[in-house]
C-alpha cells in the first residue's frame, strides 16, 4: 500500500513509522531535528524505517484520513 501525502509525493506503508503534525512536534526539544529539513508551508512530517524526512502542506489529518485503519491501531486521533 502508499500513501500520498501531497505534492505528488507517495511513501511506502510498509516502510512508513508514522505520520506527524508539525505544530505538534515543535512542542518538543527531542524532535527539533525532525523539523531542519522543512518548509514554512508544511504542516505534516513523514517518517520511514531509515529516518527519512518527507514533508508536505497537507494537514496530518488529512494523510490519515485517505490510510484504511481501524480506530484501535492509532495512537492518538482528533477526536
Amino acid at each position: 500500500m502508499y500513501i500520498h501525502i501531497g505534492n505528488n509525493i507517495l511513501i511506502s506503508g510498509h516502510k512508513c513509522i508514522g505520520i506527524f503534525n508539525i505544530d505538534t512536534l515543535r512542542l518538543s526539544e527531542v524532535n527539533k531535528w525532525m523539523l531542519e529539513k522543512i518548509n514554512n508551508n508544511d504542516k505534516m512530517i513523514s517518517l520511514d524505517l531509515n529516518n527519512n524526512i518527507l514533508s508536505s502542506e497537507l494537514s496530518s489529518y488529512t494523510v490519515i484520513k485517505r490510510i484504511p485503519v481501524t480506530e484501535d491501531e492509532l495512537l492518538w486521533s482528533k477526536k
